[in-house]
């Protein structure tokens, strides 16, 4: 419990193994979360999640400043760590259109595992973040950037999405609309759909 500036534990902690060494207690995780039908519009930066069982569905991300989501943990020595580990997420029927509009050739999805620069961890799980992603009938709209950019992710699967190539798109058209699955494994892509030319929605 918290009391004050001060965090109470009901066990004993192990002993300290030095740098990376974390401990975690579940209780307080923030998962399972369906976020269903939102408006993601005009946002600072980016859209963060640090969760695991999270579900968006037929949500729209309209002029986000950066990515539109980034499943990501972040872990600062002697300060703070976001995340245990984001796992079974589903993006579903959702639309992305003009996201990414300060830094356009950012993917519009994208995985990462933030350490601080002096941590010596060798390899990392690549299921840790990402395992398990579903992006299922999304639309994306005009990305300059790449859909998904999976620098982490582990059986993930991109099925039955559409892709809009447009004016942005043009100026990056090497890697534009494109899926970035290196070094993740296991990703399968099935049934994209790709045109050319930007609607009005």
């Amino acid at each position: 419990e918290v009391r004050g500036d001060r965090y109470l534990v009901d066990t004993d902690l192990p002993p300290q193994r030095g740098a990376c060494f974390l401990v975690w207690n579940r209780t307080y995780g923030s998962d399972r979360f369906h976020f269903k039908d939102c408006v993601f519009e005009d946002t600072g930066w980016r859209d963060l999640f640090s969760c695991s069982d999270l579900t968006m569905e037929n949500c729209t991300f309209r002029r986000t400043t950066g990515m539109a989501l980034r499943f990501v943990v972040d872990y600062r020595a002697d300060r703070w760590c976001e995340g245990m580990g984001t796992t079974n997420l589903v993006v579903r029927n959702c639309l992305f259109d003009d996201v990414n509009v300060c830094v356009p050739k950012l993917p519009v999805i994208s995985t990462a595992c933030v350490l601080p620069d002096d941590w010596r961890v060798g390899s990392i799980d690549p299921g840790f973040v990402g395992g398990r992603l579903l992006v299922e009938g999304c639309r994306f709209v005009d990305p300059e950037g790449p859909v998904l950019g999976l620098p982490l992710g582990k059986d993930v699967v991109f099925r039955n999405n559409e892709i809009v190539l447009g004016q942005r798109s043009s100026r990056n058209p090497s890697v534009a609309g494109s899926i970035q699955k290196d070094p993740s494994v296991d990703v399968t892509e099935t049934g994209t759909r790709r045109s050319e030319g930007k609607e009005s929605f």
